[in-house]
């Protein structure tokens, strides 16, 4: 009776024992993954080339619109000098707003030629990307972004490549926008495909929709 009790006495310190490193092991990478997930302590310098263009495997979403102002005034309008990228991107409940944007190169003058200009983006989360512009007309709009600080992000996209392109139909403007995102690998496609087509889509057509409001109303009634 003695032994068998001293038996079970082992047997429930080595329960124990391995409950007890498992606790352990669950705190420290709870730690490890709150630091890694947490916002930068300085911003990033995005000093490095932006990642070249893959070839294929893009995760794309398109959104179009029609706004009643002539091409040119609402291409004035979108891109006025005084104003922000964040008065211009529509935060969602799944995507935080735009806090500030920094220009690391160029000035973003609109009425210069901007390709190669960049700038690094900052969210009201704290996190970070950087965004540079490759073609600059009143036709065509594209630009890239990339160095997410976001963790989900970060594991799951290598780069982005955004363009608005500027069609003149009867006395308005056809404004049709494009994401497409690059995986950073394909076991991450069907998270960054539900990325683009939930988080993104809303915040691209909600963005439209403040466009057309706020440009009809400000040029329509100038």
């Amino acid at each position: 009776m003695r032994q068998w009790w001293q038996r079970l006495s082992r047997r429930r310190k080595m329960t124990f024992s391995v409950l007890a490193g498992f606790a352990v092991l669950i705190v420290i990478g709870g730690v490890v993954v709150t630091r890694v997930a947490a916002p930068p302590s300085s911003p990033p310098e995005f000093a490095g080339p932006h990642p070249d263009l893959a070839a294929e495997g893009y995760v794309s979403h398109t959104e179009t619109i029609f706004i009643g102002v002539p091409r040119d005034e609402f291409y004035a309008w979108v891109n006025d000098p005084q104003r922000d990228l964040s008065d211009l991107v529509e935060g969602t409940d799944d995507l935080p707003a735009i806090k500030d944007t920094e220009n690391l190169r160029g000035n973003w003058d609109p009425n210069t030629d901007r390709a190669g200009h960049r700038r690094r983006v900052e969210f009201e989360t704290g996190h970070y990307v950087a965004e540079e512009v490759l073609v600059d007309s009143k036709e065509t709009f594209r630009y890239m972004i990339w160095g997410f600080t976001n963790l989900p992000q970060r594991l799951a996209i290598s780069h982005a490549v955004a363009e608005f392109t500027y069609e003149v139909v009867d006395d308005g403007t056809q404004l049709t926008w494009t994401y497409s995102f690059q995986p950073t690998a394909g076991l991450v496609r069907p998270f960054l495909s539900n990325f683009v087509d939930g988080t993104m889509s809303g915040m691209m057509q909600a963005t439209l929709a403040a466009w057309k409001d706020r440009a009809e109303a400000d040029l329509q009634r100038a």
